[in-house]
């Protein structure tokens, strides 16, 4: 992997850019499948800080502290055109890149919407961050599984993503917990932005961490493109990778059409 600034990244294939931005306590390797499936794109994949091999980038209690060293890494890379797939916590990083100099040209949100938390989620967010404190692998051991809808299906995949997250530093998935609940509402903050940029809503039917109705009104709203998996959760691209596959093929044609 390469680094900026302590911000750990991988490259591969060629065509046009797209950065691909894993979710809140995942990294970059949730991409290795989508990579190796399309052709005419250049990967840019990224441990987002506090996460990965960028564990130790330091953070705050805000979503810029992690969306600026991705916007500094673009422009280093020289790119004055990208897209950006993001799952959860990369779909939102997205939309923050929507206010730095050199915004994506098309945003694909994968289980992502660009809502503020409710007031029960900031609440339950700020009751994570003191358990976090004496609890942390008791917290994990019952969150993780609840991302997905069939988790006795996936015991070896949970226990990886457990394992993963316990070795982050706790600091790290506190400053995360606290920036996600202190974002803004870029379904009103961004609206403008969202209408310039090509917008791609990818979600899980039984995603209980979205909106659907919301979402798919704002989707209209932005003149984006809404799709729906049926019989997942929250992680669909390990319960059902080859819907997420078929999905994304009509993404990235649309950003290939519109690009060449």
């Amino acid at each position: 992997m390469l680094a900026h600034n302590g911000l750990y990244y991988r490259i591969t294939g060629n065509g046009y850019p797209v950065l691909l931005l894993h979710g809140f306590l995942e990294d970059e390797t949730m991409w290795k499948e989508i990579r190796q499936s399309f052709e005419g794109f250049q990967f840019i994949s990224i441990d987002l800080p506090g996460h990965g091999k960028s564990a130790e980038h330091p953070l705050t209690d805000d979503m810029q502290s992690i969306a600026q060293p991705v916007a500094k890494l673009i422009q280093s890379l020289g790119l004055t055109k990208y897209a950006v797939l993001g799952h959860s916590l990369g779909g939102y990083i997205g939309l923050e890149l929507l206010k730095s100099s050199i915004p994506p040209a098309s945003i694909c949100l994968l289980n992502s919407h660009p809502f503020e938390d409710t007031p029960f989620r900031k609440e339950n967010r700020l009751r994570l961050v003191e358990l976090l404190n004496t609890k942390k692998r008791s917290f994990l051991q019952q969150a993780i599984p609840g991302l997905f809808m069939y988790p006795s299906n996936h015991d070896i995949e949970i226990r990886s993503l457990i394992d993963d997250a316990e070795k982050l530093p706790t600091e790290a998935i506190q400053h995360t917990t606290l920036a996600m609940r202190n974002r803004e509402n870029y379904a009103t903050t961004l609206l403008e932005e969202a209408k310039k940029a090509n917008i791609y809503c990818v979600d899980g039917e039984d995603d209980v961490l979205i909106q659907h109705r919301a979402l798919q009104d704002w989707c209209k709203e932005v003149n984006g493109m809404y799709l729906s998996i049926p019989d997942t959760a929250h992680m669909p691209f390990i319960e059902t990778p080859d819907e997420v596959l078929e999905c994304l093929e009509t993404v990235f044609l649309d950003i290939k059409k519109r690009e060449d």
